[in-house]
């Protein structure tokens, strides 16, 4: 018996159950002439053999198809695993491994030993980007052992539900996107062109924000992606536009009821945003059919004294 031994993983996506399953290899016979099966290396390091299921693009009701046929890889450039040590430091303990989607096989092993430690999957298109994300419960790593993981990958990218992109303006807006189950925090992103070059972040641990530093009257397109504790970050959802309106001024000054006095009348009120010119309308109806004065104020105005009224008559 080889005084070494290696964990060899395959990861074949399919259409079916599950991808990949770890094949142990010692030496040049079966596996099950040999009593220790499962051991790795005595070099005082450990191995992880991985289990993993994925979903396939017609779903069944439980998410996964019962056929036993290989999974397309189109759109899926390489696969990649990751294993890191217990929280908070989260230390890679190994350089990832990486394959291709459709060839997937590779060498894990020599491990430090290490509690609590976390197995992560993820597959990236052909831009780098994460598009199916799974990670383990955590699992010991043991000197001379090979701790057996199960992962289920699953879609990483945030679908963005709201805004819907040629909605009429609104007064505020509110970005919402489905929950991904294995995100820890999200980007959303918000730009004043299409191409997302540049963009303001927001940080949020929800899926719903409604972004602030808006302006009234401008195209803006927002995006949102997932991010795990790691550093994993998927790829962006889909693009939506929208804008705002400009809100309503606030009148401060008359009062409701306020008596006229023979002086006049002070008008005072302020705005939803600095340097802007405000309309004044004094009617003597609520429907104002019937306006009495029309005042154009000057540039950033905030009051204005209205006089050559009648104090026994009511004004709006």
């Amino acid at each position: 018996m080889h005084s070494q031994r290696h964990l060899r993983f395959r990861v074949l996506l399919l259409f079916s159950m599950f991808i990949a399953i770890a094949t142990l290899g010692c030496g040049d016979k079966p596996a099950s002439e040999h009593e220790n099966i499962g051991q790795a290396s005595d070099n005082g390091k450990g191995s992880v053999a991985i289990s993993i299921q994925w979903p396939e693009s017609r779903q069944s009701e439980n998410g996964y198809s019962s056929k036993a046929a290989r999974m397309n890889c189109a759109g899926i450039s390489t696969v990649e695993v990751q294993i890191y040590g217990p929280p908070p430091a989260n230390t890679q303990l190994i350089p990832p491994w990486r394959e291709k989607c459709d060839v997937g096989n590779g060498t894990i092993n020599d491990i430090p030993p290490t509690n609590n430690t976390t197995v992560v999957f993820v597959a990236r298109n052909q831009e780098d980007q994460i598009v199916y994300y799974g990670s383990s419960n955590p699992v010991n790593i043991l000197a001379g052992r090979t701790a057996a993981v199960s992962i289920t990958a699953e879609n990483f990218v945030p679908d963005l539900i709201s805004p819907q992109s040629g909605d009429a303006p609104q007064l505020s807006v509110n970005c919402q996107w489905n929950a991904i189950p294995k995100a820890s925090r999200y980007e959303l992103r918000v730009s004043e062109n299409e191409r997302m070059q540049p963009y303001q972040r927001f940080i949020i641990q929800s899926n719903a924000m409604a972004p602030t530093g808006i302006s009234a009257g401008t195209t803006y397109w927002c995006q949102v992606v997932a991010m795990d504790r790691y550093g994993n970050i998927s790829n962006g959802s889909n693009i939506r536009s929208f804008s705002v309106l400009l809100g309503a001024p606030t009148l401060d000054s008359p009062g409701q009821g306020a008596v006229v006095l023979p002086g006049g009348v002070s008008l005072s009120w302020h705005g939803p945003a600095e340097g802007l010119f405000y309309r004044i309308d004094i009617a003597t109806d609520t429907a104002f059919t019937n306006i009495l004065h029309h005042i154009d104020t000057g540039l950033g105005v905030l009051s204005y004294t209205l006089d050559n009224i009648t104090t026994d008559q009511t004004y709006y």
